[in-house]
């Protein structure tokens, strides 16, 4: 039906037609030809600018080589890359995710933490300032190096037609560097993708075991809230229903398999209702869960 409606808005077929003359007039993606930078290769030495957060009108940017960034006895370092600051996928979740793991990626033995862009010095600065805002926490140890003339990028090979509007820009990339020695290459396509390339698969990447108990132990808050919520729930049929405690031992603790609070197969008779089991994200529908809680006891 939205279809329908927006065919009859647009005047049916004959205007349809004058919308695909129009966008075929806009241009297409076009190869760059250009080849990426491989493990194996040293980093290239390139002048960039070391871009440091903007007070009013005071822009602090400090011309920089890669090579003293990257070079002999730098140790370990990731270097990555973006279309453009302020875009969405860029503001938040690439650079912030580097942001917030700063202290694993200090365990994990990373010296230097850099993100390069074709902005100039003024925006990289103004961008700088909000990453405070976007990653929820003080930016302490990523770098931004500004690329304004895409000469560290061009050198890397990793530039990318974004289309229309957008142009030709730095391929969104994370490189590991050991002394400037890239050990590790990832790329994700276009604006909006950041997988490969994301800080959580850079860790992963430099010390597995390290990222694997970041991730266990950073559960999101709708995620905790959903299981405290249940626990609650759970706790209180208990609580209605005392038959359903064990009669054949004095103990008054009373366990939850794990397959209950997934409602799986393999769920105890005893144990709550999958209903009562399920994910409550907010105060008013837990009250309203518990107040609709009734269920007889299993003989």
């Amino acid at each position: 039906m939205v279809g329908a409606k927006w065919f009859v808005f647009l005047g049916g077929a004959s205007c349809l037609s004058r919308v695909d003359r129009m966008l075929g007039r806009l241009r297409q993606k076009e190869p760059t030809k250009l080849v990426p930078i491989k493990v194996g290769a040293q980093l290239p030495a390139v002048d960039v600018e070391d871009v440091q957060p903007g007070e009013g009108e005071v822009i602090l940017s400090l011309p920089v080589s890669t090579d003293e960034l990257f070079g002999p006895g730098s140790g370990k370092a990731i270097l990555f890359g973006l279309p453009g600051a302020f875009t969405p996928t860029c503001s938040d979740v690439h650079v912030p995710g580097f942001v917030r793991l700063r202290s694993k990626f200090e365990r994990a033995g990373v010296r230097t933490i850099a993100c390069t862009s074709e902005n100039d010095r003024f925006v990289l600065s103004a961008w700088n300032t909000t990453m405070e805002g976007c990653a929820g926490v003080p930016n302490t140890n990523v770098k931004f190096l500004a690329d304004a003339d895409a000469a560290l990028a061009t050198a890397l090979g990793l530039r990318e037609d974004m289309g229309f509007g957008i142009g030709v820009r730095t391929s969104r990339f994370a490189l590991v560097l050991d002394d400037g020695i890239v050990t590790h290459v990832a790329t994700d396509p276009g604006m909006n993708v950041c997988n490969a390339t994301s800080a959580e698969k850079i860790l992963e990447f430099i010390d597995p075991d390290l990222a694997k108990a970041s991730s266990l132990a950073s559960v999101s808050p709708a995620v905790a809230g959903g299981l405290f919520a249940a626990l609650l729930a759970a706790a209180a049929a208990v609580t209605l229903s005392p038959s359903i405690l064990p009669t054949t031992t004095t103990t008054t603790t009373t366990t939850i398999p794990v397959n209950a609070v997934r409602g799986g197969a393999g769920a105890s008779k005893g144990a709550p209702p999958k209903e009562v089991m399920k994910s409550i994200p907010s105060l008013g529908d837990m009250k309203d869960a518990l107040r609709g809680l009734s269920y007889a006891p299993t003989k």
